[in-house]
C-alpha cells in the first residue's frame, strides 16, 4: 500500500491562466469523464501508455499499469488501497496519494522520485502523444463510480466503466462484473470449462461451459466475514484477522498437525470451524465440477486439435478439471484444498479408502489479479488496427490526445462522443484542460481551438515549451485543422469569419490584435476598475522605463503594474510572464482578462502607470 500523505497544497496558478480565472467560464462536471463501455469505440488509443485498470473490491482497490498496444496490454506493475470513504473534488489533489513510487516512475521515469505532484504529473504527460490517462474500472457498486471520477478529477482522462457483457455471454442481470472478468482470464489462460474461486471479502465460484459462455455459481462470506460476524454477533468471541489465521497455517503444515476437529482452545475452535467449513463446501464443489467436465467430454468428445497444446488456450478443451484460485484469500483455499488439507485441518475418510482431498484429474493453479488480467485481454482483443477501422474511426481515433487553446487556457482531447448520424459534423468532444476545467464541444469550435493552438503553440509557462515533443502537438493540430476542413467544409468559413472578427477587434487597442490568446473576454469590460482620464504623456518623468532597458533584461519586469484606456476607462492589470520566443510580455488585469505585449506596449502602459498610479 502507498500510504504516505503529500500535504503540499497546490502552487498558485501562473501566468497560463490555469486556475480560477474568469476568462473562460466552462460547465463541466468531473463525472462527465465517466463512460459506459462500448467497444470498440471505447478502446484505448493505439499510441497510449498511460492504460490504468482499478478493480473496485469491498475492501480494497486492486490497481494495475498496463503497457500500451506493442505490449497486448499486458498489466505489469500491481497495487493495492483502501478504498475511498466520503470523498469531495477538492481531495483530488490526492491523486499521488494513490500511485506508489514505482507506479511515478513507470509513467514518466526517475524525474518523479522527488516529486510526486499532480502539477509534476500534468507537466509530463502533456508531452505525449496521448496526454491523457485511460482508465478502466470494474466496480460492482455505486460508490467507486462517484469517487474515481473526483480522484481523476485534476488531470485529463478517460474513465471507462466496464460491463459483465465485455467479459463473457449468457450471464444474468446483476452479476458482479469482477466474476465475469475473472472467467475471461481463466478462460484465456487455461482453456474451458473452467472454475474459478475467487476469496475476497464474499467468497464466490463461477464457472463457464465448454464454449466459455456463463455456467453460473454461487456467493458464501469469505474468511474475514466469518470471522468479523463471530466476533460482531457475539459477546465475547475475538475478532482474528487474517495474519494470525495465516500464522495457524503456518504451524500446522511446519510441524505436520492438523487443527484438532474437537479444538481446546477458542481460537483454534474459531478457525477449525470456518476452515472445515470451506474446505468441505469447496472440495465437493470441485467434485462436481470435475463430474461435469466428464459428461461433458463424453456427451461431446472434442477434437484432437481441440486437445493440443499448440491450440489457442481460449479454444482448448480441457479434459483434466481445472480451478483457477484468486482473491486476498487464494493462497489459504489452495491449502485447504491441497493433499491432506495442507495438514490444517484433519481429513476425513470416505468409504472407498479415498479422502476429500482426493482429486484425480484435477489441475488447481493460483492466479493473482486475474480480473486485472482480464482487462487486458479485453483491451487486446477487441483492439483494431489503423488499417481495419473506417476512413471516419480514424479521423475520431487520430483526434484523441490534441492540444488544444482556448483563450490563454491549454487542454486535451480525451474523448470522441459518437454521432447517430456517424458522421465528424455531428460528433462532440469532451475537451480537458491542464487547470482542471472542460467541456464538450462541436467540430467548429473544435477547429478553432486546434487552430489557436496552432498558432500559439504550448503553455508558455512550461520551461520546455519548445522541445521535440510538444512541436509534435502543433504540427498535429495542424494537420487535424486541415482534416476537419476537407470533411466539414463549412468549417473553413466560419475559420475565416473569426479571423476578420479578430482582426476588426484588432483595430479597437494599440496591442489587442498582438494577442495571440485572442477571444471574446467573458468578462464585461464595464466591471473593470475605472481610472481617471487621460493626461497628457510629455515631459515623462520615469526614465527607469524605456525601450533599451526592456530589450535588455525583459524578465525583469515582471510583476511591474500597467495601465491601459480603453474608450474613457483606465484598465489596471500585472506584467505576468515573458515569452523568449515571440518576444511578447503577458499582461492580466485586475478583471481576469488577459493580453499579450510587445515592446512598446510594455513601454507605454508601464509609464501609463506611472502617471496615474492607483489611488
Amino acid at each position: 500500500l502507498f500510504n504516505s500523505r503529500i500535504d503540499d497544497t497546490m502552487a498558485q496558478q501562473n501566468a497560463t491562466g490555469t486556475g480560477n480565472d474568469p476568462i473562460s467560464i466552462v460547465s463541466y462536471s468531473p463525472h462527465d469523464a465517466l463512460e459506459t463501455s462500448d467497444f470498440p469505440a471505447s478502446n484505448a488509443h493505439l499510441d497510449a501508455t498511460n492504460v490504468i485498470s482499478i478493480v473496485c473490491g469491498n475492501s480494497r482497490y486492486h490497481w494495475a499499469l498496463h503497457g500500451g498496444y506493442d505490449d497486448e496490454y499486458f498489466p505489469n506493475l500491481f497495487w493495492k488501497t483502501s478504498t475511498m470513504g466520503e470523498f469531495s473534488e477538492d481531495d483530488a489533489e490526492n491523486l499521488q496519494d494513490y500511485f506508489p513510487r514505482k507506479a511515478f516512475q513507470a509513467i514518466g521515469g526517475p524525474e518523479f522520485d522527488s516529486d510526486h505532484t499532480i502539477e509534476n504529473l500534468l507537466h509530463h504527460i502533456t508531452k505525449r502523444r496521448i496526454p491523457f490517462f485511460h482508465v478502466y474500472i470494474i466496480s460492482n457498486g455505486d460508490k467507486a463510480r462517484e469517487t474515481v471520477p473526483l480522484l481523476f478529477s485534476r488531470v485529463p482522462c478517460r474513465i471507462i466503466q466496464l460491463q459483465a457483457c465485455d467479459f463473457v455471454t449468457g450471464q444474468y442481470d446483476g452479476v458482479g462484473v469482477d466474476r465475469c472478468a475473472n472467467l475471461r482470464a481463466a478462460q484465456r489462460y487455461y482453456g474451458n470449462p473452467a472454475l474459478v474461486i475467487d476469496g475476497g471479502t464474499a467468497m464466490t465460484w463461477t464457472g463457464t461451459n465448454s464454449d466459455g459462455s456463463f455456467r453460473g455459481g454461487g456467493i458464501a462470506p469469505g474468511i474475514g466475514m466469518k470471522m468479523r460476524a463471530m466476533n460482531e454477533s457475539t459477546g465475547k468471541l475475538p475478532y482474528i484477522d487474517q495474519d494470525n489465521v495465516k500464522a495457524v497455517f503456518k504451524k500446522c503444515f511446519e510441524e505436520k498437525k492438523p487443527l484438532e476437529t474437537y479444538a481446546k482452545n477458542t481460537q483454534d475452535a474459531m478457525v477449525v470451524g470456518v476452515c472445515r467449513e470451506i474446505a468441505l463446501n469447496l472440495g465437493s464443489l470441485v467434485k462436481e465440477f470435475q463430474r461435469y467436465t466428464k459428461e461433458l467430454f463424453e456427451s461431446n468428445p472434442p477434437s484432437a486439435r481441440d486437445l493440443e497444446d499448440e491450440t489457442p488456450h481460449n479454444l482448448r478443451k480441457n479434459k483434466p478439471t481445472r480451478v483457477v484460485l484468486t482473491g486476498g484469500d487464494g493462497w489459504l483455499i489452495e491449502e485447504l484444498l491441497g493433499e491432506h488439507h495442507s495438514y490444517v485441518i484433519e481429513e476425513e475418510q470416505n468409504s472407498n479408502g479415498s479422502t476429500n482431498t482426493t482429486h484425480e484429474d484435477v489441475i488447481i493453479s493460483q492466479h493473482k489479479n486475474l480480473a486485472s488480467h482480464a482487462i487486458g485481454i479485453l483491451l487486446k482483443d477487441t483492439q483494431l488496427p489503423k488499417n481495419a477501422m473506417t476512413p471516419v474511426e480514424q479521423i475520431r481515433h487520430d483526434l484523441l490526445g490534441l492540444r488544444v487553446c482556448k483563450d490563454i487556457r491549454r487542454g486535451t482531447v480525451c474523448e470522441v462522443k459518437r454521432s447517430e448520424a456517424k458522421s465528424i459534423a455531428a460528433d462532440k468532444f469532451r475537451i480537458k484542460y491542464d487547470d482542471g476545467l472542460g467541456e464538450t464541444v462541436g467540430p467548429e469550435d473544435l477547429c478553432e481551438y486546434l487552430s489557436d493552438f496552432a498558432k500559439n503553440g504550448e503553455d508558455p509557462s512550461f520551461p520546455d515549451r519548445d522541445c521535440a515533443e510538444r512541436k509534435l502537438h502543433i504540427e498535429n493540430a495542424k494537420k487535424a485543422v486541415e482534416t476537419l476542413e476537407n470533411k466539414v467544409p463549412q468549417l473553413k468559413e466560419k475559420l475565416l469569419e473569426l479571423q476578420k472578427k479578430r482582426a476588426s477587434q484588432g483595430n479597437q487597442g494599440p496591442s489587442s490584435k498582438k494577442a495571440r490568446a485572442a477571444a471574446e473576454p467573458t468578462v464585461r469590460r464595464e466591471k473593470k476598475k475605472k481610472g481617471p482620464p487621460e493626461k497628457s504623456k510629455k515631459n515623462n518623468p520615469f526614465p527607469d522605463v524605456s525601450v533599451e532597458l526592456l530589450e535588455a533584461n525583459p524578465k525583469k519586469f515582471l510583476s511591474e503594474r500597467v495601465a491601459k484606456h480603453f474608450d474613457e476607462d483606465l484598465y489596471y492589470g500585472s506584467v505576468v510572464s515573458y515569452d523568449d520566443n515571440s518576444k511578447y510580455w503577458r499582461v492580466r488585469y485586475d478583471d481576469g482578462d488577459n493580453e499579450e505585449y510587445d515592446v512598446h506596449d510594455m513601454d507605454a502602459y508601464m509609464k501609463e502607470y506611472r502617471l496615474h498610479p492607483e489611488s
